[in-house]
């Protein structure tokens, strides 16, 4: 999975090398994806979080909360929080499963 200057995100087939599936919806650069088995998360300099269904190309709703770039999201090591972390120094730390924030 991989994020790009042309706001989307990308899968590709690791076997050879080729994207299969453009995912859409940031309006800015997408700065930092992580994955689960099952979510894709991606920040971007538009302010917003957006969370996908790996398994489809259906977006869920979008995370909306940062006043300012999204540097960077993560999963943590069992891959059922994620935590984003952008310029306004603010974390926002959930489960994303439901991508409820505080």
């Amino acid at each position: 999975v991989s994020g790009s200057e042309d706001t989307t995100v990308k899968k590709w087939n690791p076997s050879t090398g080729e994207c299969v599936d453009t995912l859409e919806g940031h309006s800015g650069v997408v700065r930092s994806v992580d994955a689960n088995s099952s979510i894709i998360c991606s920040g971007s300099y538009d302010g917003t979080v957006r969370v996908w269904d790996a398994t489809a190309t259906a977006t869920k709703p979008e995370v909306v909360g940062h006043s300012k770039s999204v540097h960077w999201v993560e999963f943590n090591h069992k891959g059922d929080r994620l935590m984003s972390f952008v310029a306004d120094a603010y974390t926002r730390d959930d489960n994303p499963e439901y991508c409820v924030w505080d």
